[in-house]
């Protein structure tokens, strides 16, 4: 890519290398950690120093998100 395509932060240089400001857009609002109850169905000792817990929530929906 050159240098005239490159996004730089908050900034792209246009076909004359000359910079304008895009405007960054807001971060979305971090939900709250939200605490609930489970309990523990299965422990599957996986190795020596590694074990999985298979947690029951109940009828919950959970919402994931990566990352």
């Amino acid at each position: 890519w050159s240098a005239s395509r490159r996004l730089l932060g908050a900034e792209k240089l246009t076909e004359a290398g000359m910079s304008h400001a895009s405007p960054v857009p807001a971060p979305p609002e971090r939900r709250r950690i939200k605490e609930m109850e489970a309990v523990v169905v299965e422990v599957v000792r996986e190795t020596p120093d590694t074990t999985t817990l298979v947690l029951f929530t109940g009828n919950e929906r959970l919402d994931y998100e990566a990352g």
